[in-house]
Order: C-alpha cells, then structure tokens, then sequence
C-alpha cells in the first residue's frame, strides 16, 4: 500500500465531507446509497481506493470529535475515539495498545494502513 497515498487520501476524506452530516454518511453506507458520494469521490479520483467506504464510515463516526486532526490517519483517529472503544491511546505523542500485563504496547505503524507512528517519547 502507498502510504503517501493514504495519507493523501485520510486529508481529502476529511476535507471534502467536513460539511456532509455524519448521519447521512452512515445511513447512505449502510444502506449502500453509493451514488449519493460518488460525484465526489470520483472528482477526487478516490471511491476506487479499496478501504474508501469503511474509511469515510469511520470518519463519519469521529468528525465531531475534536481529537480527529491529532492523528496521522482516520484509522488511529478511530482507534483512539469514544465512537472507536478508545483501543489505542495516546500518551506523550506515543500511540499505544493497552496490554493488562506491561500497562501498555507501544506500536510504530498504524495496523490498519502502515502510516509510520511517532516512537520517540516526548
């Protein structure tokens, strides 16, 4: 996957239906109302991007929250919300997956597309 791309992609994905209420996004994903997206995404050259749908779902899910720029992609601005179970934290720039036995694992690339993930503490 090119991960240049993909991050490309999470900044159109925000940019473009910042606008677009969050219910009409998941009711047309759901409810696999793709035409009501496509002029859009194929301005953008993206609905052929295989994780487009679940991408902007998940967006829908976290575009209020005020932490959904903090993170390098949808995917860990997700992992880290309410709307996402908060399975990921965040702690000092460090994104982390929560392990009953260390406190902690902290992990380097986002594991759903490989954006490299900051590994230095701050």
């Amino acid at each position: 996957m090119d991960k240049v791309r993909y991050e490309k992609i999470s900044k159109i994905i925000s940019n473009l239906f910042v606008d677009v209420d969050a219910k009409d996004i998941k009711e047309n994903i759901s409810g696999g109302n793709f035409s009501y997206f496509n002029d859009v995404a194929k301005f953008e050259n993206i609905a052929e991007f295989s994780d487009f749908w679940d991408d902007l779902y998940w967006f829908a899910e976290i575009k209020d929250e005020p932490s959904c720029e903090e993170h390098p992609c949808i995917h860990m601005s997700h992992a880290c919300s309410t709307a996402g179970g908060k399975i990921v934290s965040k702690v000092n720039g460090l994104y982390s997956i929560s392990d009953a036995r260390s406190g902690g694992t902290v992990i380097s690339n986002c594991p759903w597309c490989g954006i490299h993930l900051n590994t230095e503490a701050l």
